[in-house]
């Protein structure tokens, strides 16, 4: 009996302080941020601080008119983007689309900040209508 008692209080101690190790050291992904503005820039081959900044500006005003995450922003300008490139439109960046947006957000919002996946919703039915899906 107290060598069950024991091994039971051993395995206790190791599962403490084993989660206490993991508690200590955050994964680097944890405390890690993403710029965004960067990314998208990158995903259209800018590479220069004066191009990356165009970006950082342009996503800053179409963060100030949306309530979604930094993230979702980023993702409906890119995947946008990319839907936009297949569907024929080569010369489409994400510049582009962002600007696009911004446009329309300002426009066609009365209260801001607003929900601007609606937007990315009508611009992607816009293509699907344009290309015949």
């Amino acid at each position: 009996m107290k060598k069950l008692l024991a091994g039971l209080l051993v395995v206790l101690l190791v599962g403490c302080s084993a989660n206490a190790r993991t508690q200590q050291n955050p994964s680097a992904k944890a405390n890690e941020t993403i710029d965004y503005p960067f990314a998208l820039a990158l995903k259209d081959g800018k590479k220069q601080p004066a191009e990356i900044d165009v970006y950082r500006q342009e996503f800053k005003k179409f963060k100030k008119l949306c309530i979604e995450y930094e993230q979702t922003l980023a993702d409906m300008v890119y995947t946008f983007t990319k839907k936009a490139k297949a569907s024929g439109d080569e010369g489409s960046t994400n510049l582009d689309t962002l600007q696009s947006f911004i446009q329309t957000a300002e426009s066609g919002f009365e209260r801001k900040p607003a929900h601007c996946i609606q937007i990315y919703q009508m611009y992607v039915e816009s293509l699907q209508e344009g290309s015949g899906k």
